[in-house]
């Protein structure tokens, strides 16, 4: 046995601290004759795991590691790193050889796959705990599939299916109108036996997703635009090897192609019945099942590795229905990690190379160009091809055939054009990627029939997003899971964040202490439940806090009611995320002009689009006065926030939504302007001309002042209430009304200007009344405060009840105001409410009212001596 004397070296970013000589991950190799862990390798060694092995595997700052391979060393680059929670993914290049390794990082341990020049390595987990093995693959043992006829294509599965039940799937809808291919992301579901479990052990997942991650360096080896994504994992009760139940000498691998497709049912008819209804719940476009094979469990000639059903025709519109493939794992079969990648290749329509496919019964793939490629002089041969057909002795590259990819010099396939060599499974999967990336409806995250979305996550620059959940029911507790997505949709936690709340209890946190080290890449939140939530986001530093509701929905449009004009001094956010997986255009229109602007990946399924009204319109801003973001389907949730340049110290935030009245409301007017000012909008954002009146109240309810005013479309009305404004004086809330719902409007306040404090809100302007209101935090201490408003907008006098709630939603203490005249304005803080030694307790307020209809809002910040912090929220109003 060759003695493997290696070791890995690494250089980290800032933030790890370097010693004087480069710690190694692994110290040593031990030479194990007896490791008996794989067979068709040339040579192996196992190894013993040290403990920060495997914690700096898991860090995202690890750029590069020296490896030694063939007795040079390579430095290997980090080309990207990839979080999916428990599981990581890093991929790095040798800029002097172009060789590439690829890692897949476990709890337990760890996948590793280099190719150079004739050689394939591998490092798996030993079977013995706390091991791994180094090995050197033998390219004339590994075979993807051996029997080579037992291959089924197209023609053989229509005529078995016409007799089958038809498929119960949704496709999803396709559309040539946004820059974004719906099979850019094929979603795959594996499923694995018991007996793969127990071998692998606490690196069952690890193993999982190493397959995938092969599968797609090797699309990124052949310039193929597509990535395969893990959405859902499942053991079954399957045999790892199944006898042909006539006697004969069927393969193994080929019965359980058959019942995964449940064609026929030789061991448990009916047990894969559910796998197409799972597929739509978790929009899996393939379905892999994974058994384990080890010495002395197989009989006869040879062992078929992989085996799945291969697309022939042009016309694949029922391939979703076979998108299934079988691979095995274990002793024998496994060293060869591009097994799974073949496979998945045969439901996308790539045949073997030639000279096999001439051995088997002469067949191509989707297209005449769909093979796979030998190269017999540079001795190697890509996925789909067979090294044992290959004349001489061959390896296999993890590259599809590609004639316009090199490797190591040397072209990768054969033009399509050729009618008798053409060889080009790159350009195959990127003409069938679409179509199988629409087998089913992109389904990321929740199941749960009530699901709320936070379009934007902060964290940079000591910025963070904290989480609000209260549990509205007092029926039982409340189930929650949490899904983190990227801007390309992306779903970066494969199982969910899952929470309990109790019935009128509630949840707070900052996002980044359940997501951990995928925080930097999270981009929107979905929030799911079986229960309605309360849900909203906070932007919060230790100069900020900046609320806004979550989307409890997704619409085909949201209003954007603030565009800053002064582009020198304010800064305007917009974030939309497409919370679906549908395919939309989506679009931001200005008004009154400018050019309407694509929103970019929120078009695309779970896709988010964020930037400034700058990014969106240019110095065409200054004729924005407010915009709508609209889309060919229901796919908008979306907010906007805007910052005082350059600190970004002082930010308001919105969450926005298509609802429109014939009645707004602003609540909250500063009286005190040597402290406050107060900023109020209001639009028509109807296609005509309406009449809009104005009422100005005092905080006991008198009439100040009223006019009527005409509105042409789109026009916008801005009240200023500061030192040198205060028309009509006195007033405390304002009321606009129109005869139809046209009005949508939104409400900011902050320090007065020369003011020593430094702080800014905003909230919408309130549409709707009713007798119960949450407000959904009460955050009081010594540094702390909480404001609470209600008004009484109806025309009788009434009593209003706050029952201080804590997180577990008990009551902890009442306070009620009597007999409220029509339009009076309560403004309270929670210490003026509340007793000292039980305010610590409670974190939100449910009030209930007599009579009438009411409104409010809530508003918090900091108490210190200069003052940086404000944020408020409308509270929600319901009967």
């Amino acid at each position: 046995m060759k003695k493997f004397f290696l070791f890995i070296l690494i250089c980290l970013s800032a933030g790890y601290a370097l010693a004087e000589k480069p710690n190694p991950l692994i110290s040593h190799f031990i030479e194990n004759s007896q490791a008996n862990f794989k067979e068709g390798v040339l040579s192996q060694a196992t190894f013993a795991n040290q403990q920060n092995t495997l914690d700096l595997l898991r860090t995202d700052q690890l750029d590069q590691i020296t490896f030694p391979v063939l007795e040079s060393d390579m430095i290997f680059t980090r080309d990207y790193f990839q979080d999916h929670g428990e599981i990581k993914t890093w991929r790095g290049i040798d800029r002097a050889t172009n060789a590439s390794m690829l890692l897949t990082v476990g709890k337990a341990g760890f996948f590793g796959h280099i190719i150079y020049q004739g050689h394939q390595f591998i490092i798996e987990p030993g079977f013995d705990f706390g091991t791994s093995v180094f090995a050197e693959v033998d390219p004339s043992q590994n075979i993807p599939a051996a029997k080579c006829e037992a291959i089924p294509d197209y023609d053989q599965v229509e005529q078995l299916l016409a007799t089958e039940k038809p498929a119960n799937h949704v496709r999803k809808a396709a559309s040539a109108e946004v820059d974004c291919q719906p099979g850019e992301v094929i979603d795959v579901m594996i499923l694995y036996t018991k007996g793969f479990a127990e071998l692998r052990g606490d690196n069952t997942m690890a193993r999982i997703q190493n397959y995938v991650d092969v599968a797609n360096e090797s699309y990124i080896n052949s310039a193929i635009d597509t990535q395969l994504h893990l959405v859902h994992t499942l053991e079954v009760d399957y045999p790892d090897y199944t006898p042909d139940p006539s006697g004969g000498d069927a393969s193994s691998i080929g019965i359980a192609l058959m019942d995964l497709t449940y064609l026929q049912g030789n061991y448990k008819p009916g047990l894969f019945d559910n796998i197409e209804a799972l597929r739509d719940q978790y929009g899996a476009d393939q379905v892999t099942l994974i058994n384990k094979v080890t010495t002395g469990e197989i009989s006869g000639s040879g062992i078929t590795c992989g085996l799945a059903w291969l697309i022939t025709r042009n016309n694949i519109s029922s391939g979703a229905r076979i998108s299934y493939a079988v691979i095995e794992d274990g002793t024998i079969c496994g060293s060869d990690v591009i097994t799974y990648a073949h496979e998945v290749g045969h439901n996308m329509g790539c045949a073997h190379d030639r000279n096999t496919t001439q051995l088997q019964d002469g067949s191509g793939g989707k297209f005449p160009y769909s093979y796979g490629y030998q190269d017999p002089p540079n001795q190697f041969v890509t996925v789909m091809a067979y090294a044992h057909t290959c004349p001489g002795t061959c390896f296999y590259i993890n590259h599809f055939s590609n004639p316009e990819v090199n490797y190591e010099g040397a072209p990768t396939g054969v033009d399509h054009t050729d009618p008798d060599n053409s060889a080009d499974n790159a350009r195959t999967i990127n003409e069938t990627r679409n179509l199988m990336g629409q087998y089913r409806t992109k389904v990321r995250g929740t199941l749960h029939d009530y699901y709320y979305v936070i379009p934007e996550v902060l964290f940079e620059q000591g910025m963070t997003t904290d989480i609000h959940i209260i549990n509205t029911t007092s029926t039982g507790k409340a189930d929650i899971d949490l899904f983190a997505f990227s801007e390309d949709g992306k779903q970066l936690n494969p199982n969910a964040v899952n929470l309990s709340v109790p019935s009128n209890g509630k949840v707070s946190f900052d996002f980044s202490t359940v997501f951990d080290s995928l925080s930097s890449q999270v981009k929107w939140i979905q929030v799911g439940s079986p229960r309605p939530l309360h849900v909203f986001a906070e932007f919060h530093s230790n100069r900020v806090r900046s609320a806004f509701w979550a989307s409890d929905k997704t619409s085909y449009s949201a209003y954007v009611p603030h565009v800053a004009k002064n582009t020198a001094q304010f800064e305007t956010v917009v974030a939309n995320a497409n919370a679906t997986g549908k395919i939309a255009t989506v679009q931001l229109d200005p008004e009154p002009f400018g050019d309407v602007q694509d929103l970019g990946y929120s078009g695309c399924s779970y896709g988010k689009s964020s930037g400034t009204a700058v990014d969106y319109f240019g110095y065409d801003v200054e004729l924005v006065d407010w915009a709508l973001i609209k889309s060919t389907d229901q796919t908008v949730a979306a907010m906007e926030y805007f910052s005082y340049l350059p600190e970004k110290e002082k930010v308001a935030s919105l969450g926005l939504n298509q609802n429109k009245t014939n009645t707004l409301r602003f609540l909250h007017v500063a009286t005190d302007t040597a402290n406050f000012w107060t900023g109020l909008v209001y639009i028509n954002v109807s296609n005509s001309t309406i009449e809009a009146t104005e009422r100005f109240f005092a905080a006991d309810g008198t009439e100040i002042h009223s006019e009527t005013k005409t509105l042409i479309r789109g026009q916008k009305v801005v009240f200023i209430f500061d030192q040198d404004n205060t028309t009509p004086e006195g007033t405390a809330w304002i009321e606009i009304s129109a005869a139809n719902p046209a009005l949508v409007g939104y409400e900011l306040f902050g320090s007065a200007n020369g003011s020593p404090h430094q702080f800014f809100s905003g909230f919408q302007g309130s549409m709707n009344t009713g007798s119960k209101l949450d407000y959904p935090i009460v955050v009081s201490d010594n540094v702390n405060w909480t404001g609470i408003v209600a008004l009484n907008l109806g025309d009788t006098a009434g009593s209003i009840t706050f029952k201080g709630r804590d997180k577990n939603g008990d009551i902890v203490e009442s306070y009620t105001e009597e007999n409220v005249q029509p339009h009076v304005k309560i403004v309270k803080t929670a210490e003026s409410m509340f007793s000292s030694d039980k305010l610590h307790d409670i974190v939100w307020i449910q009030a209930d009212t007599t009579a009438s209809k009411w409104s409010g809002f809530v508003i918090w910040g900091d108490k210190t001596e200069t003052r940086h912090q404000l944020s408020g929220l409308g509270a929600v109003v319901y009967d």
